[in-house]
């Protein structure tokens, strides 16, 4: 009888750490799939951190052209009204050239 209390005791203690294992067994695989998920997350997040940048970067090259745009816009207006303000009207070469170019007066 004692020898089967001994071999009952330890069929239940190998039980319970076979069920201990499994347990560990798939917390582990579970940790390797979120570590997998992390690594993703963390790729992609990368990815977008350096479209941001290039996006930033598009945009502040957009705002240095349309600010040199502004000031040519601005030196077209001064040198037509110096141009008017000498001629009495816009004839010279200078000004009709300017006149006729609609990238230059493009609203």
């Amino acid at each position: 009888r004692e020898q089967g209390d001994a071999l009952q005791e330890v069929t239940n203690e190998r039980d319970r750490l076979r069920i201990t294992i499994e347990k560990q067994e798939g917390l582990a695989r579970k940790c390797r799939r979120l570590e997998d998920e992390l690594e993703t997350k963390s790729s992609q997040l990368e990815q977008a951190l350096e479209m941001s940048q290039t996006l930033q970067d598009n945009l502040e090259a957009v705002r240095s052209m349309w600010e040199k745009e502004q000031l040519l816009r601005q030196c077209v207006k001064r040198l037509l009204t110096a141009c008017e303000a000498l001629h009495g009207d816009l004839t010279c070469m200078v000004c009709t050239g300017l006149l006729t170019d609609p990238v230059t007066l493009a609203p």
